[in-house]
């Protein structure tokens, strides 16, 4: 039997005419989708969230270069929980810092801080000057230990001025190192929210 094309859609739509279709549980399904929805976008996701932040600002102020513990303390996690019109809510965290040379230490880049700034960590950093082995204290005068001071500063200012500052990351070695963590702990919370 030979059948061309306008045969077989013939037939078929023959065949479709006498099917009986019947969909069951598009209610309760639609239903279970939006539980899911809710709970991917409520308390326990925000509660998620707080700890995925909190693990990132552990180990970013572990790597934060110090001088006077200013960067490292003013590394602060952050929640917020943005509406998105009738469809629900956007979670985001984020982990930073908002002291002026931040950026500058995470990436490099020019110099930013002053001279009696960088002559002030020369001092606290203890990089000029002869110590005693006993005592551990500086010796020479007070106007000699300025001086040593003052000199190593010259040589440090002229060398950033021309070169910048080296980076010292810290931000994106604690995501790095918190990656597979944070897969696991956002992938096991949708995954347990969609078995419920």
């Amino acid at each position: 039997m030979i059948m061309d094309a306008k045969g077989i859609i013939a037939g078929w739509k023959a065949q479709a005419a006498a099917w009986r279709i019947e969909v069951r549980g598009l209610t309760e399904t639609q239903r279970y989708f939006e539980k899911v929805m809710r709970d991917l976008q409520g308390p326990p996701l925000v509660q998620k969230m707080v700890q995925a932040v909190t693990w990132l600002e552990r180990d970013a102020k572990k790597l934060a270069p110090v001088y006077t513990g200013r960067l490292r303390a003013s590394i602060v996690p952050r929640v917020t929980v943005m509406p998105l019109g009738t469809s629900g809510v956007e979670v985001i965290g984020t982990v930073g810092s908002n002291v002026q040379y931040a950026a500058t230490m995470e990436f490099g880049g020019p110099l930013t801080s002053s001279f009696d700034e960088i002559m002030r960590w020369v001092h606290l950093k203890r990089i000029a000057g002869v110590y005693s082995i006993k005592s551990h204290r500086r010796l020479g005068s007070a106007q000699r230990q300025v001086d040593e001071d003052r000199a190593t500063t010259i040589r440090i200012y002229r060398s950033m001025t021309k070169k910048g500052v080296q980076a010292h990351p810290f931000l994106i070695p604690a995501i790095e190192k918190n990656a597979y963590r944070l897969w696991r702990l956002f992938g096991d919370f949708v995954a347990k929210v969609i078995a419920q």
